[in-house]
């Protein structure tokens, strides 16, 4: 696996991996973070997951740059047990439409189906958090069904309401507040 180290301010380490955003790149990912955490680095105060990259939050005071390179590279180097790390399934149930989906017939016409065969898509896969961000507690969910990938809008739209699903190409998302946005079912 190819990765780098890059400064991040004088209090973090960002981790670069190698590859594109996959399945696979989320599994080497998160067992790096399983890894971290059962390391308990003295001075590593948190780290954030995200598509190919860790960043690493560290005290400078209690631990150097070099050295917790030092230990994150000997940590990537011990094999990576992709069947050792735990994930949590969330149910969450989507309202498709009106107020919540204005996009849900685009998203249909793009893809020539029903706005039934769109809700069916939507429901097949079991998505994994790639990384949360543009919001806090916006969730990336890699996995969307090939059937119902549909390019962002022209124009984000200036309101979406909380609690809305998007789409954005090959991804899927949940507003956790009222934001500007687009692609919503």
């Amino acid at each position: 696996m190819e990765y780098s180290f890059k400064a991040v301010g004088d209090n973090a380490l960002k981790l670069l991996l190698g590859g594109e955003v996959s399945e696979r790149m989320n599994k080497t990912i998160r067992s790096i973070c399983k890894k971290l955490s059962v390391a308990s680095i003295l001075g590593v105060v948190e780290w954030v997951p995200a598509y190919n990259s860790i960043t690493i939050y560290y005290q400078p005071i209690c631990i150097s740059f070099q050295r917790l390179k030092q230990k994150v590279n000997q940590l990537i180097n011990e094999p990576i047990e992709h069947d050792d790390v735990t994930v949590r399934i969330f149910h969450v149930p989507v309202v498709y439409g009106d107020k919540y989906g204005p996009d849900l017939q685009r998203v249909a016409n793009f893809n020539h189906l029903s706005i039934e065969k769109v809700k069916f898509y939507h429901q097949q896969p079991e998505y994994l958090i790639y990384m949360l961000g543009f919001l806090p507690g916006f969730p990336y969910l890699g996995g969307l069904h090939d059937q119902i990938v549909t390019p962002r809008l022209d124009i984000p739209r200036l309101y979406v309401e909380a609690g809305s699903v998007g789409i954005a190409s090959r991804q899927t998302g949940i507003y956790p507040v009222q934001s500007p946005g687009d692609g919503t079912l």
